[in-house]
């Protein structure tokens, strides 16, 4: 993962105008001080994860696992599923090849027809809209930066 933010990357990553003023103003050259501080604005956390992590697959699934196992415990249903298609994330991790990258796939393909079927976006939606679900929206997105953050020390 890169280790520096710059207008020049933030451009060449097409950032919006806003953003790249928000990163200006709030933000920082390392990336890890920006990951602390970005949980504010959880599009822009959300869009510097994306464009940080496209080249590290490895991270990529790391960070997929843990806000799986994160977001789980608040899932209302038969969490078996899921559960497995961590399990198969996880295997895919430790082991990558097309065999476990199959069962995976087919695992989360099965796990999200399920919550689809259960009406699982229909009940998020409704959440999200809640003063309560914000906060924990921003509490996740603190926890997801900080995960990202323990990668980035990995790394070094």
């Amino acid at each position: 993962m890169r280790k520096t933010i710059t207008r020049k990357w933030l451009k060449s990553e097409g950032a919006c105008k806003d953003g790249i003023i928000w990163w200006e103003k709030n933000g920082h050259k390392s990336v890890v001080e920006t990951l602390k501080v970005i949980h504010t604005r959880p599009s822009y956390a959300e869009w510097l994860l994306e464009h940080l992590l496209k080249k590290d697959k490895q991270a990529s699934v790391k960070l997929a696992i843990y806000s799986a196992k994160m977001c789980i415990k608040n899932y209302v249903g038969d969490k078996a599923p899921l559960r497995n298609a961590i399990k198969l994330a996880e295997a895919v991790l430790k082991n990558d090849n097309p065999a476990t990258r199959s069962a995976a796939a087919r695992s989360a393909a099965s796990a999200a027809r399920r919550a689809a079927a259960r009406g699982a976006g229909g009940a998020a939606r409704r959440a999200a809209g809640s003063a309560a679900s914000a906060a924990a929206e921003s509490a996740a997105w603190k926890n997801i930066l900080a995960y990202v953050i323990t990668l980035e020390a990995r790394d070094e």
